[in-house]
């Protein structure tokens, strides 16, 4: 039960989070919905200096010099077309959109580490620094989009 408790606990500030970065213009922001057991999972680690579920944190004000991880698992829907990324438009479905399907904000650098060195499959790490022009969500799904197709 506590571990449910603190999965819905990440999983909301995690959704707060994506939802204040995008709230200071009409962009697209992630949404969050079950998984499909046809999509594929794109896992990824984030660190950012945003304030994750602050309502401080807007472009132009002071820099936070602390850094904030959480890791992610984005679902690629099976009908997803190359190059392209399906954003959901009113409800959800992760067998049709680009959705979060699961997220845990992490304490620090070092249990980033660990944990990415604990699922690491294979020899390789993929790093994706995303543009100046970029919201925390439209970064995400372009990483998931660019390591699926």
């Amino acid at each position: 039960m506590i571990q449910r408790t603190q999965r819905i606990w990440a999983m909301g500030a995690a959704a707060a989070a994506f939802t204040l970065l995008a709230a200071c213009a009409g962009r697209d922001v992630v949404m969050y919905a079950e998984p499909s057991p046809d999509a594929q999972i794109e896992v990824m680690y984030v660190t950012t200096q945003r304030g994750l579920g602050t309502m401080n944190d807007t472009f132009g004000e002071k820099r936070n010099f602390s850094l904030n991880h959480f890791r992610a698992e984005v679902s690629v829907p099976p009908i997803h077309e190359v190059g392209k990324i399906e954003w959901p438009r009113g409800t959800p479905d992760a067998s049709r959109h680009f959705v979060i399907t699961d997220s845990r904000l992490l304490p620090d650098t070092v249990q980033m580490a660990r944990r990415i060195a604990a699922e690491r499959s294979g020899g390789n790490t993929m790093i994706f620094v995303h543009g100046y022009n970029n919201t925390l969500s439209e970064a995400m799904y372009r990483f998931a989009q660019i390591k699926t197709d």
